[in-house]
């Protein structure tokens, strides 16, 4: 996977975590994404991104944001390769789309809009983040492990114990 630019943090690391082989040129990274480049989790090409980039990639996420020409280009270079691709922020340059994932313990939530409202999305993100908070994740980890001791009946009575009080606002 090539990743151009270092504004996809969490795109990396989710894509490390399922063992994909990464990529990434940008001129700088933050320093999450430049340590794991130091101990060997992923190559770093500290520089502008080069045609030849794109001749090994077998899909590539361009992370700048506010470049749609840019965005544009290289989306035409990856599909003109057979490459899918995925830009920031520039919709017709996107192949396919992500979701914006929220963990909590076993629990993991995905929120997408098929990228037509990416800030909506970032927003809905940070309400569940707030929602889904660490005692959530204790309490979930706590009915995670209680799925080998348990009865299913007991299991599933505690799981529905789960409940919002009050309801979402916004402002119109």
């Amino acid at each position: 996977m090539l990743v151009v630019g270092g504004e996809a943090e969490d795109k990396v690391r989710r894509a490390l975590e399922c063992g994909a082989v990464v990529t990434l040129v940008a001129g700088e990274l933050p320093p999450v994404l430049a340590a794991l480049a130091e101990v060997g989790l992923l190559t770093w090409h500290r520089r502008a991104l080069e045609p030849r980039d794109l001749d090994e990639a077998d899909l590539v996420l361009f992370t700048p944001r506010g470049v749609p020409e840019l965005a544009g280009q290289v989306a035409a270079a990856c599909r003109a390769r057979r490459v899918p691709v995925w830009t920031h922020d520039h919709l017709p340059g996107c192949d396919f789309t992500l979701t914006a994932l929220v963990e909590a313990g076993p629990v993991r939530v995905a929120v997408s809009s098929g990228g037509r409202a990416p800030a909506l999305v970032r927003a809905v993100r940070h309400v569940l983040e707030r929602l889904l908070d660490a005692d959530f994740a204790a309490w979930a980890e706590s009915v995670s492990r209680a799925r080998g001791t348990e009865a299913p009946d007991e299991r599933r009575a505690r799981a529905e114990r789960l409940r919002l009080e009050g309801r979402l606002r916004w402002d119109e």
